[in-house]
């Protein structure tokens, strides 16, 4: 390396030796020191010495115009001439590098740098290039075919895919199946199937099994429940179960082909116990009693149809005795002396006591502990709680049996569950009202009251005025001017009854409109409330239209309980 150092006046260097000197760019540093890079070499051992003269003129013209800068480089740009260049980190790094083998290090081209290269360009492992006449021996993991939305320019020999199929050429390889082998499919019987493009392979399903193609390359076999499983709970029909073990079974409807059933017992051992059938020539029942106990084998029992037994403390069920009847237990006294609580008499004693005893009565009169007088239509006998039975007045309501308005002899009314009202009179002058008596809270009568009824309920009307001129109605559509219209058989007529005085029982619309006795209704099941605007039911005389009483019906399920 030469060192010149720069002064006034020109600089003379001696070398000695110097076999080669080559053209040698200088690098002026900030010091002004001019450095020589060791690029000079082989000093052979000829001296040489010349004299080398820098002038300082010239040196000064190329850098004086120059400016300094970090990261900055000098070099002659020609002759005189001088100029500035980057000196950027990726270049001071090969400047400081040692060697070529130290710089490629540094640019990182590893050994492909030194590779003998192959004709063309280098193919690199993950990148994405075009190869051309390339070979390719084996394929791992298939490869991946960019789609094409029409064929290329040039298609011949060339593999190619769009959207819809493959190609080679301009052949669908797919459609036509050329250049993709068939596969051949097999079943447990039948013959061998060939399956090529085109084709579909059908998995189809057997006895008690389905096949569900549940995704689009999965295909689903499943059993259905005709196919009995280990785990499962099923309902085996028409099977037969050869040598089964059966634990701890639950059976219902068993029906056995063979004529024998044999049980092992507690132990397993060569004794069995065989219940065997005769063959039937019909279907048969035996049935085994509700109860806990041993069954008899025929001989163990000794009663027969024909045999003579003596039972002894046996309870009979329904017996039924035939023929004539003997013993001890049965007796045949006409006077019944034994009073015996435990024997039998015979019907000809029992006729011959009763005979005896009655005292030949032919009547209720003749009877020792009856007493019978003055004996009146539709009355009963009652017990008088002392020592005889009695003829006695019936007493309905109130209506003495005495009177003929209450011999009832046609039947015995027995009203129970009905409101009852008490209809005692009417006006005799002008006929205007009935008279309900004791409708009051306090007792008192009232004349034409509004009556409040509930439906579904019955109402009894005890017609107690007892006059024929003021025969008594439910009616609708009237007023206290004007007749209304009986009831009908389409609202409530059917529900009405009359029971006479003498027990004569009328029903339906032919029991309305009466002046004795006792009218009964039973109220429809409405589904409104009934009033002067809705129904208009009311009570009046089909004779005078002034004698009248509306009636208000409530409807529980309709209205709640009110009777607006």
């Amino acid at each position: 390396m030469l060192l010149l150092t720069p002064s006034k006046y020109p600089i003379s260097v001696e070398v000695t030796a110097l076999a080669v000197i080559a053209p040698v760019p200088l690098v002026i540093s900030a010091l002004s020191a001019v450095v020589v890079p060791s690029f000079v070499r082989s000093i052979a051992a000829t001296a040489l010495t010349s004299e080398f003269v820098i002038a300082r003129e010239s040196f000064d013209c190329a850098i004086a115009g120059l400016t300094s800068a970090a990261d900055k480089g000098i070099q002659f740009t020609g002759s005189g001439t001088a100029g500035t260049f980057d000196l950027t980190a990726a270049g001071k790094a090969l400047l400081d590098d040692a060697d070529a083998a130290a710089q490629r290090t540094t640019l990182g081209l590893g050994t492909a740098a030194v590779a003998a290269a192959p004709s063309g360009d280098i193919v690199g492992t993950t990148d994405t290039q075009a190869l051309t006449n390339k070979t390719i021996t084996t394929i791992d993991e298939g490869i991946t075919l960019t789609l094409h939305s029409g064929a290329p320019g040039t298609p011949t020999n060339k593999l190619y895919a769009n959207s819809t199929s493959l190609y080679f050429g301009t052949t669908d390889v797919l459609a036509t199946g050329s250049g993709m082998s068939s596969f051949s499919a097999a079943g447990d019987s039948g013959t061998t199937q060939s399956i090529t493009n085109g084709n579909t392979l059908t998995i189809a399903g057997g006895t008690g099994l389905a096949s569900v193609a549940s995704a689009t390359d999965t295909i689903t076999l499943n059993i259905d429940s005709t196919v009995a499983t280990l785990t499962g709970t099923q309902t085996l029909t028409n099977k037969t179960l050869t040598s089964p073990t059966i634990t701890t079974p639950s059976i219902s409807g068993l029906t056995l082909s063979d004529a024998s059933i044999v049980l092992e017992g507690a132990t397993a051992n060569d004794f069995e116990t065989t219940l065997t059938v005769t063959d039937p020539t019909a279907d048969r029942t035996i049935t085994f009693p509700d109860g806990t106990g041993t069954v008899a084998l025929t001989s163990d029992i000794t009663v027969t149809a024909s045999s003579t037994t003596t039972f002894t403390n046996k309870t009979h069920t329904n017996p039924v005795l035939n023929g004539t009847i003997s013993g001890t237990g049965f007796l045949d006294e006409d006077n019944m002396a034994s009073n015996s609580a435990t024997a039998l008499a015979s019907q000809q004693s029992i006729k011959a006591y009763v005979d005896a005893n009655s005292g030949g009565a032919s009547s209720l009169n003749g009877l020792s502990d009856a007493t019978v007088s003055s004996s009146a239509a539709g009355q009963v006998l009652l017990y008088d709680g002392t020592d005889s039975i009695d003829n006695k007045a019936i007493n309905v309501m109130g209506i003495s049996g005495a009177s003929s308005a209450a011999a009832f002899t046609a039947s015995l009314p027995m009203m129970f569950g009905g409101h009852l009202y008490t209809v005692n009179g009417f006006d005799t002058s002008s006929y205007n009202y009935y008279t309900f008596s004791g409708y009051n809270a306090d007792g008192t009568d009232v004349n034409d009251p509004s009556l409040y009824l509930i439906a579904g309920h019955t109402y009894v009307f005890y017609l107690a005025f007892n006059n024929g001129s003021h025969p008594f109605a439910i009616r609708t559509g009237g007023s206290d001017s004007s007749g209304g219209t009986n009831l009908t058989s389409s609202n409530g007529g059917n529900n009405l009854i009359h029971i006479s005085t003498n027990g004569t029982v009328t029903t339906g619309t032919s029991a309305n409109a009466k002046s004795s006795g006792w009218l009964i209704w039973k109220v429809p099941h409405f589904t409104a409330n009934q009033k002067a605007s809705v129904g208009d039911y009311h009570y009046q005389c089909t004779a005078h239209a002034a004698m009248f009483g509306q009636i208000f019906i409530m409807s529980v399920s309709a209205e709640g309980g009110s009777f607006a």
